[in-house]
C-alpha cells in the first residue's frame, strides 16, 4: 500500500508539469485503493463475524476496539487454562483474529486518511483543470480580439499611408499648378495697385501745390496781404516742424561729439588743448547756435535761416550779418498794414520780378536768408 501511494505523492508534487497524465495516474491509483479498501472491508466483516461467534461462545468476554484494554491478557490467561482443548484452540484463533483485526483497522484508518488526502488533491486538480479551461477560453477570446484589433490597426495604417500619399500629391499639384502663380501675381498686382494709389495721392497733392504756385505767380497783383500772411503762416509752420526735426538731429550729433570729446580726453591727454579746440570748433560749426552761456550773452534763437538746413548741407552763417538780422526780424513780425510794404521792398531785392512772394520766401529760406 505504501509503495502504491508514494509514487502518487511524488508525482503530485508538481501537478503543473503534466496535469493530464497525473490525473490519469491518480484515477488508476484511486481505483486500486478502492479495491484494497473493499478487500479490507470483506476481511473486516469476516473477522467481525468470527468475533460475534466468539462473543456468543463466551458472553463474559467484553471486546473493546481500544487496543490498550486487558482483552489480550484475559484471552491469554484463558488460553493457558484451556490449552490443548478445542476451546483453547478457538481462543487462540480468536487472539490471532483480533490481532489481525487491529492491524486491519489501523490500515483502514491510514487508508481513509490517504483517501481523504487524495480526494482533496483530486478536487484541487479538478478545480485547476476547470480554471485552466476557463483561462484557455479567455486566452482564446483575447487572441481573437487581438487578431481583430491587429487587422483593424493594419487597415488604419494602410488608410493613413494612402491619405498621406494623396495629401502629398495634392500638395505637389497645388505647388506646381498655375493657380498658385495667378494668386501670387494677383497679390503682387493688388500691392502695387495700392502703392500706385498712394503715389497718385502724393502726386496729386504736389500737383495741387504746383498749380497753386503757378496761379499765384500768374496773379501776383491780385494777391492780398491776408492771403500772403496766410501762406507765410503755413510755410512758417512747416519750417518750425522741420526745425524741430533738425534740432533733434543736432542734439544727437552733440551727444556724439560729447562722447568723442570724452574719448579723446582719455586716449590723448598729451594733446588735450588741441583736441578740445578742434572739437569745440567742429561742434559750433555743426550746430551754428548760441547757448545761454556763450560769450555774447544771448539766448538760443530759432530763425528761419537755419530751419531748412539739414546735417548734410549745414554751412557756417554769420549770425551778426546786418541784412540777415533785419530780414529775420521783419519776417518774424508777420504781415500787417505797417510792415507789408517793408517786406515787399525786401523781397524786391531778391529773385526776379515775375516771381511770387512765396517763391522768393522759399528761395530765401533755402539760401539761408542771404540777400543779394
Amino acid at each position: 500500500m505504501a509503495s502504491t501511494i508514494n509514487p502518487f505523492i511524488q508525482n503530485n508534487k508538481n501537478p503543473s508539469q503534466e496535469i493530464i497524465d497525473a490525473l490519469v495516474s491518480q484515477k488508476q491509483t484511486i481505483s486500486k485503493l478502492n479495491q484494497e479498501i473493499t478487500d479490507s472491508k470483506f476481511q473486516m466483516w469476516e473477522n467481525q463475524a468470527q468475533k460475534e461467534w466468539l462473543q456468543q461462545l463466551n458472553s463474559k468476554i467484553s471486546i473493546s476496539p481500544n487496543p490498550n484494554d486487558n482483552f489480550f491478557t484475559d484471552l491469554k490467561s484463558k488460553y493457558d487454562i484451556y490449552k490443548g482443548t478445542n476451546l483453547g484452540k478457538l481462543i487462540f484463533d480468536l487472539i490471532k483474529a483480533y490481532e489481525k483485526f487491529n492491524i486491519q483497522s489501523s490500515s483502514l484508518d491510514l487508508l481513509n486518511i490517504e483517501k481523504e488526502e487524495l480526494l482533496q488533491d483530486y478536487q484541487k486538480i479538478t478545480n485547476s483543470l476547470s480554471q485552466e479551461t476557463n483561462l484557455r477560453k479567455k486566452v482564446k477570446i483575447l487572441q481573437e480580439s487581438l487578431e481583430t484589433k491587429e487587422k483593424t490597426i493594419n487597415g488604419l495604417e494602410n488608410k493613413l499611408k494612402i491619405l498621406r500619399q494623396q495629401y502629398q500629391d495634392i500638395k505637389n499639384t497645388l505647388d506646381n499648378c498655375d493657380a498658385k502663380k495667378y494668386i501670387e501675381s494677383r497679390d503682387k498686382i493688388v500691392y502695387e495697385t495700392y502703392e500706385c494709389i498712394e503715389n497718385r495721392k502724393c502726386l496729386m497733392i504736389e500737383i495741387d501745390k504746383i498749380g497753386q504756385d503757378i496761379e499765384l505767380e500768374k496773379n501776383v497783383n491780385k494777391i492780398t496781404p491776408e492771403t500772403t500772411n496766410k501762406l507765410l503762416k503755413i510755410k512758417m509752420k512747416d519750417i518750425e516742424n522741420s526745425t524741430a526735426e533738425i534740432m533733434k538731429v543736432i542734439r544727437d550729433k552733440e551727444k556724439i561729439m560729447t562722447k568723442l570729446k570724452m574719448d579723446a580726453k582719455k586716449n590723448a591727454t598729451h594733446k588735450k588743448k588741441n583736441s578740445d579746440t578742434d572739437l569745440v570748433k567742429s561742434c559750433r560749426s555743426l550746430t551754428n547756435l548760441q547757448s545761454p552761456n556763450s560769450s555774447n550773452g544771448k539766448s538760443l534763437i530759432f530763425s528761419p535761416s537755419n530751419a531748412m538746413k539739414t546735417p548734410e548741407n549745414i554751412v557756417i552763417v554769420d549770425s551778426q550779418t546786418p541784412d540777415r538780422d533785419k530780414a529775420v526780424k521783419l519776417f518774424t513780425k508777420g504781415f500787417n498794414y505797417k510792415n507789408s510794404e517793408k517786406i515787399q521792398k525786401t523781397l524786391n531785392h531778391f529773385g526776379t520780378d515775375n516771381q511770387s512772394f512765396a517763391t522768393k520766401l522759399v528761395r530765401l529760406n533755402r539760401d539761408g536768408f542771404k540777400l543779394s
